[in-house]
């Protein structure tokens, strides 16, 4: 999934905030949103089935939204995004352990938290 995405990256991207502009450059949109979607929606179910409902749609969420706070472009966007769910994933787990908590809950609680200082970063800067 990681490699289609790197790969089909620009067409996603071009599908997905200019599908008219996609359309005149040759590029069939509804083929490439469906692949997308598709991609994405196998990530979902896996993320589901492996670490639990609340941290799938708590990386899916919150941590855009952290990115979206504190950067300016689509691309420094995805690459702080998917910092952060490591991040907060890797670092959930670790106070998990350590704390003797349940490791999704934590991760959660560690991504809010991302949130509250990004939004306070984010009202500084302006």
């Amino acid at each position: 999934m990681t490699v289609a995405q790197w790969l089909f990256g620009p067409r996603f991207l071009l599908v997905t905030f200019d599908p008219e502009g996609a359309q005149v450059a040759g590029v069939h949109p509804w083929v490439w949103s469906l692949g997308l979607n598709l991609l994405i929606s196998v990530a979902v179910a896996m993320a589901v089935h492996e670490v639990g409902t609340l941290l799938t749609f708590s990386l899916l969420a919150l941590a855009p939204a952290v990115s979206l706070l504190l950067t300016r472009s689509i691309r420094a966007m995805f690459v702080l995004s998917a910092g952060v769910g490591i991040l907060t994933a890797a670092g959930g787990l670790v106070a998990a352990f350590r704390l003797d908590l349940p490791p999704g809950p934590t991760a959660v609680a560690l991504l809010v938290s991302f949130v509250a200082v990004a939004g306070v970063l984010s009202r500084q800067s302006n």
